[in-house]
């Protein structure tokens, strides 16, 4: 995957800003969900494919256990059971996933970037 660098000209500027095709917090976000929510009984593997429009899809085994992402909004909490408690426990520990809910929020507004968050397929 890349994450390209995009150079615009402000207007009253000489000096170009400089931002991320990508947010990076968002990656990581939609990453690290996908480790911790695949199903490793159906022995599949998490995988990330970029898309020549730009936009991304994060896939994993198994079925989102909360249903949909929208449930997870609309309830402004994320799903308090997973299926590997350890490996979320330690992924917590380590700040990789949050526990309050807020990154859905987040990545919900750079949807123009990143689609297929934290989806899971079977």
């Amino acid at each position: 995957m890349r994450n390209l660098k995009y150079r615009y000209m402000k207007e009253g500027t000489l000096f170009p800003e400089e931002v991320d095709q990508y947010d990076p917090y968002i990656i990581r976000e939609a990453l690290n969900n996908a480790i911790a929510h695949q199903d490793y009984e159906l022995g599949g593997k998490v995988s990330v494919v970029e898309f020549g429009d730009g936009h991304l899809c994060f896939s994993n085994l198994g079925q989102f256990i909360p249903g949909s992402v929208e449930s997870v909004i609309k309830a402004g909490a994320p799903e308090s059971r997973y299926r590997n408690r350890f490996l979320t426990d330690a992924m917590v520990n380590l700040n990789m996933i949050d526990t309050i809910g807020s990154a859905f929020a987040r990545c919900s507004s750079f949807k123009r970037n990143v689609t297929s968050l934290c989806r899971n397929t079977s």
